[in-house]
């Protein structure tokens, strides 16, 4: 064989192959440049086998996931249809007609809108009336705002993908938390996980008990008399309130759930830092790549502090909503008490504890975690800072000093509001001015 021949040879496998480069080849004896075939295409990588909806690394994750606070609270908010999960990973929220819930939660919207439907038919004809009373009215507002939760599962659904970006998240930083320190953030909220299963059975159990029951017990003839919002016949005395049970239900359970999830959000952020900040204050002075690969972790803590995903304004809405209920519950609770009708008054009581026990729960912990991610840490890299002799070392630590002076982790509403132990004061200062000025309100009108 010569060279023509070889060289022949080399051009045809280039026309084959479509793919020719110039590069030195071996040709009778020595080294010529010559266009040789070769594959000049890139290997493919293993690609990650796509399962419903999800890849490899996200299956990889989810260990972490199942075993978070938040994965009860999903499963509870995917049994009620507020959100979405996927058929394979019941804790994966997924919006998807196919692979996920999405046609159940439909199905069980379309139920609690008829029950809320004939809530507003009802009651909008008093409220419209130019004769009703101002404790009927408000009565009739209370009922329309209560029930309000149980029209928004589509608002929910959309968000859908932000609640399993946050659990996504956080469970990749668990991951990272436990490559640096060998330490499993599991075992801190072992409790939390198993108080939150009980809470949910518990307010699954009782809220269907109490608004079966609340038709035919919390609201009284005499109360009905004095509102006049009820017509009492003797075939039915209860008027078609068993229509609301439906909608009253989901309202209940889906705005508690909701608040569910952001605490145990925010109780995982808590506990989270305090394991940080306890891995921070065991470094020892001259330890400079510990220091940065404790800084690497607080940054990204913070990035789940400050970049939560958007719910597009609806924890805004719930907390409106909330304020809002406790407000009418102030005010109906004066009038019926004013009435010596005890029985109804102690059910706004309980509503009143109700609401208020989960503003403060929420702002209590956001503002722990939030002082967990600055207090314990500024006192450990003081203690770091005294004892630096070296200077990449002392470098290390002023630079991680910078990092949490100069944008500080806060926890928000949308950006509206943070949220911490000043808005749950906020919150009853302007519910006990409300109720200052409603008793004047109603002074002044009894004396004319």
């Amino acid at each position: 064989m010569n060279d023509a021949d070889v060289v022949g040879g080399r051009w045809a496998l280039a026309a084959l192959s479509g793919r020719v480069i110039r590069q030195p080849v071996y040709v009778a004896g020595e080294i010529k440049n010559a266009w040789q075939s070769v594959d000049t295409k890139r290997k493919a990588k293993a690609e990650p086998k796509m399962q419903h909806g999800g890849d490899t690394r996200a299956d990889s994750l989810y260990p972490f996931v199942r075993s978070s606070p938040l994965a009860v609270v999903v499963l509870g908010m995917a049994a009620i249809g507020q959100v979405p999960v996927s058929f394979h990973r019941c804790y994966k929220p997924l919006l998807s007609v196919c692979r996920s819930s999405l046609v159940y939660d439909v199905l069980l919207y379309c139920i609690f809108c008829v029950s809320y439907v004939c809530l507003l038919k009802d009651q909008l004809m008093t409220v419209l009336d130019p004769e009703t009373k101002l404790d009927a009215l408000l009565f009739c507002l209370e009922s329309i705002l209560a029930l309000l939760p149980s029209i928004v599962n589509p608002w929910v659904w959309a968000c859908a993908t932000n609640f399993r970006k946050m659990m996504w998240n956080f469970a990749e930083y668990e991951e990272s938390f436990l490559s640096v320190t060998n330490r499993s953030l599991r075992d801190r909220w072992t409790n939390g996980v198993r108080n939150l299963r009980l809470h949910v059975t518990m307010l699954f159990l009782f809220g269907g008990v109490g608004c079966i029951a609340g038709p035919y017990f919390a609201i009284t003839e005499r109360t009905k008399a004095i509102f006049s919002t009820y017509n009492v016949t003797s075939d039915d005395p209860y008027g078609n309130t068993y229509y609301y049970v439906p909608a009253a239900f989901l309202s209940l359970v889906s705005s508690s759930l909701f608040f569910l999830f952001t605490i145990a959000y925010f109780l995982q952020l808590r506990e989270t830092a305090i394991a940080l900040s306890e891995h921070i204050d065991q470094l020892r002075p001259g330890d400079t790549a510990g220091v940065r690969r404790a800084q690497k972790l607080w940054v990204s803590l913070r990035a789940l502090f400050n970049d939560r995903p958007s719910f597009y304004l609806l924890d805004v809405f719930f907390m409106s909503q909330l304020f809002a209920m406790l407000l009418l519950s102030v005010s109906l609770w004066y009038d019926l008490s004013s009435a010596k009708m005890l029985v109804s008054a102690s059910t706004q009581v309980i509503w009143m504890f109700v609401l208020s026990f989960q503003a403060y729960r929420m702002s209590d912990l956001a503002h722990g975690a939030v002082s967990a991610m600055h207090g314990p840490v500024t006192a450990a890299l003081d203690r770091l800072s005294m004892d630096a002799r070296d200077e990449h070392f002392h470098r290390a630590v002023l630079l991680f000093y910078m990092s949490v002076s100069s944008r500080p982790a806060h926890l928000s509403l949308s950006g509206f509001a943070n949220i911490d132990r000043p808005l749950f004061t906020s919150i009853v200062s302007l519910t006990v001015t409300y109720l200052i000025i409603l008793m004047q309100f109603r002074t002044d009108v009894s004396q004319q």
